[in-house]
């Protein structure tokens, strides 16, 4: 299994989860990174370490052509738990990761095309008179990282019984191996149904979890059910940060 993740997934205690459960990582790091350099590689890449996970690095310059001709140039730097630069050259992966850009685009399609040609994306009329005439659906979707294909289902609501019906799809979908759900910690995907579901069928679920405030920085608590809310520029102490969730 290969995981490509974006930058806002490359925490230390993150990665080093995914290399503990043998899988293989991609993963693009923050501009504020600066990994040691333990060793260089012949084909430009190097070897370092993020926490206790050796990783090999890959510096990229990307540049891309708009439709209009306009030319965006940018830096990027890769992590890889893929090691060896003869078997998956710096090349090879830096063209693997551009394929997280073609998932990226599919969503985008998706919001446009949700509701069978009607319009979903923004309109110049005031928001009075924009109308969901379906509602608002909710997209539960899965990725194959083997063979690059994305599958999803659309859904008025996302309730755990939405949620267990599409693994029950996936486990028709892949008999007779053991399969690993990487999940954020919306209630749904943890109901313990789902839970149990999952431990009987031999799918194992791996959350995403919410990272710790460090030291210093400003936390805030909460909110049980029914609790009012603090005011903006209320003080507040204690608690869990609020994150944003990622998505299934």
């Amino acid at each position: 299994m290969l995981v490509l993740a974006d930058r806002a997934f490359d925490g230390n205690d993150l990665l080093a989860a995914v290399a503990g459960r043998g899988a293989q990582f991609l993963v693009r790091l923050k501009s504020t990174r600066r990994p040691p350099l333990a060793a260089r590689l012949c084909d430009g890449s190097f070897l370092s370490r993020i926490g206790e996970v050796v990783v090999r690095i890959i510096d990229a310059d990307i540049t891309v052509t708009c439709a209009d001709g306009t030319k965006i140039a940018s830096r990027y730097r890769l992590a890889t738990t893929l090691l060896d630069p003869r078997r998956d050259s710096a090349a090879a992966l830096i063209r693997l990761y551009h394929e997280r850009w073609e998932i990226e685009s599919a969503y985008l399609a998706l919001r446009h095309t949700l509701l069978g040609g009607v319009p979903m994306g923004f309109v110049k009329r005031p928001r009075a008179t924009y109308n969901r005439y379906n509602g608002v659906m909710q997209m539960i979707a899965e990725l194959d990282l083997a063979a690059g294909r994305l599958y999803y289902r659309i859904r008025k609501r996302k309730r755990w019984r939405e949620v267990l019906s599409f693994l029950k799809t996936l486990r028709v979908r892949w008999p007779g191996e053991k399969l690993y759900v990487i999940a954020d910690n919306y209630s749904p995907h943890k109901h313990p149904q789902v839970r149990a579901w999952a431990a009987d069928n031999d799918v194992e679920l791996v959350f995403l979890c919410r990272p710790r405030p460090t030291p210093g920085s400003e936390t805030r608590p909460v909110p049980t059910p029914g609790e009012p809310r603090p005011r903006k520029g209320s003080p507040t102490t204690g608690g869990e940060s609020a994150f944003p969730r990622a998505y299934w």
